[in-house]
């Protein structure tokens, strides 16, 4: 049983997205000192999610929150478009207001709703826990708040 969240979890949680949620998605993992992510929405042929992260940790639950969170923009990016409301998305990831404090947590939202999946998909229950992911949302989603001030 892996008791930490390691890379072969990462890569696991990138293949999930990759296969099993959009075709079209490219993701990057690039081994850095601070981890972060970012979503760039469908200009070409695919999205892309570039996940910068720490690979000298034993953990990588950080890396992979912000993977989900980043997943997350790609079912608001979906909706969007499908709705015929691309430049609002634009303007919401955009947005200083607000709006996108709501805009995030909506993405930590969906990403929460795929990495719920992911966990039943790989057998990750006592790995990785939905609470903890939702907690971590809280902090970003009030750093967001904090510079709405």
């Amino acid at each position: 049983m892996i008791e930490k969240i390691d890379k072969s979890v990462l890569f696991n949680a990138k293949s999930f997205l990759c296969w099993d949620i959009d075709q079209h998605l490219a993701i990057q993992l690039v081994p850095l000192q601070k981890s972060v992510a970012y979503f760039y929405p469908k200009e070409n042929q695919y999205h892309t999610i570039v996940v910068f992260y720490d690979d000298t940790l034993n953990d990588l639950w950080e890396p992979l929150y912000y993977l989900f969170h980043e997943a997350g923009h790609l079912c608001q990016y979906d909706y969007y478009s499908n709705s015929g409301k691309k430049e609002e998305f634009d303007a919401d990831l955009n947005s200083k207001s607000q709006t996108k404090v709501d805009f995030e947590r909506k993405a930590w939202e969906h990403g929460g709703r795929l990495l719920s999946d992911f966990i039943f998909k790989y057998s990750y229950q006592e790995l990785i826990h939905l609470d903890d992911y939702f907690k971590f949302s809280e902090k970003c989603i009030a750093s967001y708040a904090d510079k709405e001030k």
